[in-house]
């Protein structure tokens, strides 16, 4: 298990990080919700549930004007094999 806290603002910083286009946004929602279950007036169970995702806009200038390509995911980490998904983006964008 990791201790490593995933924060929106960590997820940002590792998306413009990593970006290789002219320009670049990071888009991070982050939700947290209650999961509560009730069986004669009585709570049985509970949770708490809490997602981000993450949606990266890459903006590329060209002769033709500025092309723009965009990923969407999970919020995780960003691992190794994340960046080479962040250089086809630009690709996608020309």
């Amino acid at each position: 298990m990791s201790t490593h806290q995933v924060t929106p603002q960590s997820l940002v910083e590792q998306g413009l990080h990593a970006s290789v286009s002219d320009d670049c946004m990071v888009v991070v929602r982050d939700s947290t919700g209650a999961n509560l279950r009730w069986a004669n007036n009585t709570l049985t169970t509970n949770g708490v549930m809490h997602g981000m995702d993450v949606s990266v806009v890459s903006f590329v200038r060209g002769t033709g004007g500025v092309q723009v390509g965009t990923v969407s995911g999970l919020g995780r980490p960003a691992g190794p094999h994340r960046h080479p998904r962040l250089r086809r983006l630009r690709t996608r964008a020309r």
